[in-house]
Order: C-alpha cells, then sequence, then structure tokens
C-alpha cells in the first residue's frame, strides 16, 4: 500500500479546490460576456472595434445612415474618403460589403 502524508493530501485538495473554482468563475464571466453582447441577436466576428464585428450587414448600414445624418458636412466627407480609402486599399479577395 501506499503511504500519503496527510500534508500532501491538504496540498492536493487546496490546488484542486482553486483551480475548479478559477474554473466556474471564469464560466460565469463567459456566459455573462457572450450574454451581454449578443442580446442584440448580433454575432462578434472578430475583436471589439474592427470591420466584420457585426454579422448583420444591415444593421451595420442602418447604424451608419445613422451615424452620417448626425455628422457635419466636414466629418461626412472624411467619413466617406476613408471609407473609400479603406475600399481601394484591400486585396481583391478580401470580402467587403461596400464593394
Amino acid at each position: 500500500m501506499a503511504s500519503y502524508s496527510p500534508g500532501l493530501n491538504g496540498v492536493v485538495i487546496g490546488l484542486l479546490s482553486s483551480f475548479g473554482s478559477a474554473i466556474l468563475i471564469l464560466c460565469v464571466f463567459l456566459a455573462f460576456y457572450f450574454f451581454r453582447y449578443t442580446a442584440s441577436g448580433r454575432i462578434f466576428l472578430d475583436r471589439i472595434g474592427r470591420p466584420g464585428e457585426y454579422d448583420d450587414e444591415q444593421a451595420f448600414a442602418r447604424e451608419e445612415a445613422d451615424a452620417l445624418e448626425i455628422m457635419d458636412d466636414m466629418q461626412r466627407t472624411e467619413y466617406l474618403r476613408a471609407k473609400g480609402m479603406l475600399i481601394c486599399s484591400l486585396p481583391p479577395n478580401f470580402p467587403v460589403s461596400g464593394r
């Protein structure tokens, strides 16, 4: 029979408890994150703030139209210039909805 020391049992139980708690907290955090950012029916495809953030192109087009209405002429011109530059500088096989 193998002889285990009570001290080693305590260390193993402590490690398993801490890792189990960390995994549980991570699962709760991931569930919160998932439900928080997909509540509007959109699916994240990439990191926050980059093109291709949402799967729903129509919702993005609506948001863009609303934002363009709020912008003044100078902001609108700069936005459309930057968007055109982005579309023109991408490789031909890169999927963009504005082409």
